[in-house]
């Protein structure tokens, strides 16, 4: 098993490598008139804002272990956004308020208590519980090493999660920023996070040795 610096070292010269083939594709679509200047920009913010998430593939298979820092990291960020849905819901739906209130009901205190503090501390008990919830979830969940993680078919659902997720945000920003074009900036927001991050996750396997048996690994 690769380290996570071995890991990192594959994931960045994966999507360096696929970065110089989709440049020259590019380049000789520049070269016989079929794109331009434009293209060539989108490309470029393409490549750098993909970066990331081929970093996240590459480490993503090892969520799986227990002293790796992807699964301390994924534990650790699932239980906070865990935590940051319950408060908003929580508080947003009312149900805090009104549960909150229901308890407090009879105690003489009770209606000198703004509605507002009242829902505020119930959605941050409803938050901690959550993701105190969550990150307990994770470590009793976890799956064997090696196992589901680390399979291809893992890797094509959660890149096109992955990809769905950027490509809605993306699409929702450019509404904003550009209205005219607001699919289009989704589709491709989506796409470069997807195809990165299963770059990423592919440079993972081969790193382990469970890809490609000519191709170099850390085995």
């Amino acid at each position: 098993m690769g380290s996570f610096e071995e890991h990192m070292r594959y994931g960045v010269g994966a999507y360096l490598l696929a970065v110089v083939v989709a440049g020259a594709a590019l380049g000789y679509l520049v070269y016989t008139g079929r794109a331009d200047l434009r293209h060539v920009a989108v490309g470029v913010a393409g490549g750098v804002g993909g970066f990331p998430f081929a970093v996240a593939g590459a480490g993503f298979p090892d969520i799986d272990h227990h002293s790796a820092k992807p699964h301390r990291f994924f534990r650790r960020w699932v239980s906070v956004i865990a935590g940051g849905v319950a408060v908003y819901f929580l508080f947003a739906s009312g149900v805090a308020t009104e549960a909150g209130i229901a308890v407090l009901d009879g105690v003489t205190t009770a209606s000198v208590v703004p509605e507002g503090v009242v829902g505020v501390g119930v959605s941050a008990v409803g938050g901690i519980v959550a993701g105190v919830s969550a990150y307990m979830g994770v470590g009793l969940l976890k799956p064997p090493h090696r196992g589901v993680t680390h399979t291809f078919g893992t890797g094509v659902v959660v890149a096109v999660g992955v990809g769905v997720a950027v490509g809605y945000g993306g699409g929702v920003v450019g509404s904003v920023v550009v209205p005219s074009s607001s699919t289009l900036v989704g589709v491709l927001a989506g796409c470069v996070a997807g195809v990165s991050f299963f770059v990423g996750f592919l440079s993972h396997l081969q790193c382990d040795g469970l890809l490609v048996g000519f191709l170099p690994d850390a085995m």
